[in-house]
């Protein structure tokens, strides 16, 4: 789009759509993660490893909102 000089706005517009879609499967991802390494590292008593995880991808998320 901007190699063709596209309308600044609709080359925004199409990021924008794209940045959507892409938190949208991070979110799956992360439920994803939870509904089944979470919950196995709970069975074998290694969740805190799982859990730290999941704070560093949660101060990395706050960090670039």
């Amino acid at each position: 789009m901007i190699e063709e000089e596209r309308y600044c706005i609709d080359i925004s517009n199409q990021l924008l759509a794209v940045i959507s879609l892409l938190k949208k499967a991070n979110i799956s991802v992360i439920n994803k993660h939870i509904e089944t390494c979470v919950k196995d590292a709970a069975k074998t008593g290694n969740v805190d490893e799982k859990i730290s995880e999941l704070q560093n991808l949660m101060k990395y998320v706050e960090k670039n909102k």
